[in-house]
C-alpha cells in the first residue's frame, strides 16, 4: 500500500464470477464448505502490523477488499490500537477504512485515548488522519469536545481541540498534546470560555507529565471570575504543572518548569480595582515538593486620586514569602515562614507630601535559607544565615525605611530609619 507497508498471516478469497458462491467438495476424504462474497478478492488478517511510518504502528484486524476492476480499493480497521512513544499514550478501539487510489492512502478512523502515565486522562471524539504516499506520510490524531483530566483531581478541563504528537524514541520519547478552546467551570466562582482563547501544552514522557495552562482574565464579556459589582480584573494567568523529577523546557510550546513535584499558578500584569483601589503587578503561589512560595514583582498599589491629590500609592513592589516544613526530629521545632518585600510608598494632600523606601527582612523558622524565585522575568533571591534565624527570644527581623518629608514649601525632613531584632541596634541616620 503507497507510503505504508504491512506485516501479517493472511487468508485470502479470490472470485472472479461477480456473484456469491456457496458450494462443498470433497478432496482425499476431506470436506470443504466453500462459501464466497461477491468481491473479487479479499484478505483478512488478525492483528496485522500496519507500519504508518515516524516510527508508529497500527495493531489491528484488517479486512481487504480488491474490487475486479481496476482502482480504488479499500482496507477495513478493526479492534485496533496504536502505541506512541513506545506505549505511553495510545489510540484504542481504532475502527474505520484506509482508502488506497491512485498511489495515494488517505484514512480518517475513530478511536479512543489511553494514557498508561499515571496523572493524566483525555476522552472526546478522537480522529486518526493518515495521508501517505510513496514520499511523504502525514499522520496526526485529533480529539474534539475533549475532556482532560490532570493530577487526581486537581483540575479538569473541557477543550473545543487537542492535538497529538509523537516525538522521539526511546529514553527520550515523548507526546504532545496541544489544546486549544479551553473551558472551565467550577462552581459559581469560574467560568472559563472559549473567548478567553484559554490554551495549554501538556508533555508526557516515562519520567512524568508537564503542563501549561494559560489565558486571559477576561474578555469581552467581562472575567471568568464571578465577582461582585464594582471589582474588575484583568491580565493573564498561566497554571504550570511537573510530575516528573527533572526540569522540562519546550521553548516551542512555552513550557518551561523546574523538577517537580511542582505546581504554580501565576498572575502576570494583572490588574485588580475596587473602589478607587486599584492593585497591578505579577504575583505567582509556587508549591514543590514540601514548600510553598509566595512571591510578586512589579507591584502598584494605588488608593484612588482627587485633582492635584495623589493620594497613597505604592510602587515598584516586590517581594518573596516560603512556608518552611520543620525539618524531621528537629528541637526545637524549626519550621515558619522566611521572607521579603519592598517598595516606594507616596502620599500627598493637602500641601503634605511624603514619600518612603521601605524594606523588611524576617524569619520565623530555625532554617537558612538560599533561594530564587522568578516572577515574570524578574528574579528574586531570599538569603537568611546561620545567625538570621528564629531564636529563644523570637522571630528574627530586620526594617529600613529612607523617608522624606515635606510639609508646604517650607520644611522638608529626610533621613533613614532602621531597626531589627536581637543585637541588632535602631539607627536614625542622614536627617537633614
Amino acid at each position: 500500500m503507497p507510503g505504508i507497508t504491512v506485516a501479517a498471516t493472511v487468508a485470502v478469497e479470490l472470485n472472479t464470477t461477480g456473484v456469491a458462491v456457496e458450494d462443498r467438495f470433497t478432496i482425499d476424504g476431506t470436506t470443504t464448505d466453500l462459501r464466497l462474497g461477491t468481491a473479487y478478492f479479499v484478505a483478512t488478517a488478525s492483528q496485522a502490523t500496519i507500519s504508518l511510518g515516524e516510527g508508529l504502528e497500527l495493531a489491528a484486524d484488517i479486512v481487504l477488499t480488491l474490487p475486479a476492476a481496476a482502482g480504488e480499493f479499500s482496507v477495513r480497521i478493526e479492534r485496533g490500537s496504536i502505541s506512541l512513544a513506545g506505549g505511553l499514550v495510545r489510540a484504542v478501539d481504532v475502527n474505520g477504512e484506509l482508502a488506497i487510489a491512485a498511489g495515494r492512502t488517505t484514512a480518517a478512523l475513530a478511536a479512543g485515548i489511553r494514557v498508561t502515565v499515571p496523572g493524566l486522562a483525555v476522552t472526546g471524539d478522537v480522529q486518526v488522519s493518515l495521508d501517505a504516499d510513496a514520499a511523504v506520510t502525514e499522520f496526526s490524531i485529533e480529539v474534539t469536545t475533549a475532556e482532560i483530566s490532570l493530577g487526581d483531581g486537581l483540575l479538569s478541563v473541557g477543550a473545543e481541540r487537542v492535538q497529538i504528537s509523537s516525538f522521539g524514541a526511546g529514553a527520550t520519547a515523548e507526546v504532545r498534546f496541544a489544546a486549544e478552546g479551553i473551558t472551565l467551570q467550577l462552581a459559581d466562582l469560574v467560568d472559563v470560555r472559549p473567548g478567553h482563547h484559554w490554551s495549554a501544552a501538556i508533555v508526557v514522557t516515562a519520567a512524568g507529565i508537564a503542563a501549561r495552562f494559560a489565558g486571559a482574565l477576561s474578555d469581552d464579556e467581562g472575567s471568568f471570575l464571578s465577582l461582585p459589582d464594582g471589582i474588575t480584573v484583568a491580565g493573564t494567568v498561566a497554571l504550570l504543572v511537573n510530575t516528573a523529577p527533572t526540569a522540562m523546557v519546550r521553548a516551542d510550546l512555552g513550557l518551561s518548569v523546574p523538577a517537580g513535584p511542582y505546581l504554580a499558578l501565576s498572575f502576570s500584569a494583572g490588574t485588580i480595582a475596587v473602589a478607587g483601589l486599584s492593585l497591578n503587578g505579577n504575583f505567582q503561589l509556587t508549591v514543590a515538593g514540601d514548600r510553598t512560595v509566595i512571591a510578586f514583582s512589579d507591584m502598584d498599589v494605588s488608593f484612588g486620586s482627587s485633582g492635584d491629590n495623589a493620594g497613597l500609592s505604592v510602587t515598584g513592589g516586590r517581594g518573596v514569602f516560603v512556608l518552611l516544613p520543620a525539618t524531621p526530629g528537629a528541637t526545637p521545632v524549626d519550621g515558619g515562614v522566611a521572607g521579603s518585600f519592598s517598595g516606594k510608598v507616596s502620599a500627598a494632600g493637602g500641601g503634605f507630601a511624603a514619600d518612603a523606601t521601605l524594606s523588611a527582612r524576617f524569619n520565623t523558622s530555625g532554617q537558612q535559607l538560599d533561594e530564587s524565585v522568578t516572577v515574570n522575568g524578574a528574579t528574586l533571591r531570599l538569603v537568611f544565615d546561620e545567625d538570621e534565624l528564629a531564636g529563644a527570644d523570637g522571630a528574627f527581623f530586620e526594617f529600613v525605611v529612607a523617608a522624606s518629608i515635606r510639609i508646604s514649601d517650607y520644611v522638608e525632613i529626610a533621613g533613614t530609619f532602621s531597626f531589627g531584632s536581637g543585637a541588632s541596634p535602631t539607627t536614625i541616620t542622614d536627617v537633614t
